[in-house]
């Protein structure tokens, strides 16, 4: 079964902020991270996050 977290949940889960979280998502920032998860619209202005892929991604990142 897939689990989805709002992108509330995956911040805490993170441990980033917000505007840290949708950084890594766009590809004009210096933060940009092609390997970081894509988000899933669930409504007009919201968007969450496979529980699984942020795992994956979460495991790949060198410990520090």
């Amino acid at each position: 079964m897939l689990t989805i977290k709002s992108a509330a949940l995956a911040k805490t889960v993170l441990n980033c902020s917000t505007s840290t979280l949708y950084e890594k998502l766009k590809p004009t920032s210096k933060y940009y991270d092609a390997t970081f998860p894509r988000p899933i619209k669930t409504g007009a202005r919201s968007v969450a996050f496979l529980q699984s892929e942020i795992e994956v991604w979460l495991k790949s990142q060198p410990r520090t």
